[in-house]
């Protein structure tokens, strides 16, 4: 459907009972997300990641170089991940309608939907890349070097950067399906929407419940991937805890 079902004008004057449930957003949930997500990263900036950073690069000495660097370099990411999401765009879920709110200063600098959903690719992305070649890395080092699984450097590089580009194909996914709707301006005009708009923010609207237009084949495209790389990451785990546990026996 192109757009949800009509209503009558009183329904859409008075506002005060929404489909969904949207009401209960409207007064309750989408400020006290707004709020938790403003103050969230500056608290755990302040508290809890300067201590994950000082533990990884002082307190663990017996740990690899390239190992203490990947876990580094993944937690970099969750503290971008934060202040990207949480901060710079502040972002609310509006289900089950297939669209997103955001309400952070890069929501209002004019940009695109296009380009803010590659923005949002970026840090989900960026906290992923580093994490799947620690699997692979932690994984090599538990591996006895006479085993068929044991993978040469350079194989190791190849396939880090085959998932990395599969990875950040995504990204570009975002950017190119994340258009909106057709008919935005006709569903924006909804009661369960026009609150939305009121409040000055960015609203990406992929469509009515069920019918995402353009944002359906990021989607597709997302869940290929994670049918790709979701193997390779069971694998890493299992095999490693199996020679693991094969070397506490013997």
């Amino acid at each position: 459907a192109a757009c949800f079902q009509s209503r009558d004008d009183t329904a859409m004057t008075t506002n005060t009972s929404l489909r969904y449930g949207f009401e209960i957003d409207r007064e309750y949930f989408i400020d006290f997300s707004m709020k938790y997500q403003f103050v969230m990263p500056i608290l755990t900036l302040i508290t809890l990641h300067p201590i994950i950073q000082y533990l990884l690069i002082f307190e663990n000495k017996s740990m690899r170089p390239e190992i203490r660097m990947l876990y580094s370099a993944t937690h970099l990411a969750l503290v971008m991940n934060e202040w990207t999401m949480c901060f710079a765009l502040r972002v609310y879920a509006v289900n089950p309608i297939g669209a997103i709110y955001c309400e952070g200063p890069l929501c209002k600098t004019g940009f695109n939907s296009q380009t803010l959903m590659a923005i949002v690719g970026v840090p989900i992305i960026a906290i992923t890349s580093p994490f799947v070649t620690l699997m692979m890395r932690m994984h090599q080092m538990f591996v006895p070097i006479d085993s068929r699984w044991k993978l040469s450097f350079r194989t190791q590089i190849i396939l880090v950067i085959l998932l990395n580009a599969l990875l950040f194909a995504n990204v570009a996914g975002c950017g190119m399906f994340g258009k909106d709707h057709d008919n935005k301006e006709q569903l924006l005009k909804e009661p369960e929407l026009r609150w939305l708009s009121e409040r000055g923010g960015t609203i990406f609207l992929f469509g009515p419940p069920g019918h995402a237009q353009h944002f359906k084949y990021g989607l597709k495209f997302l869940a290929l991937s994670i049918l790709i790389i979701m193997p390779f990451l069971i694998f890493f785990t299992v095999d490693a805890m199996h020679n693991i546990a094969r070397s506490a026996v013997c």
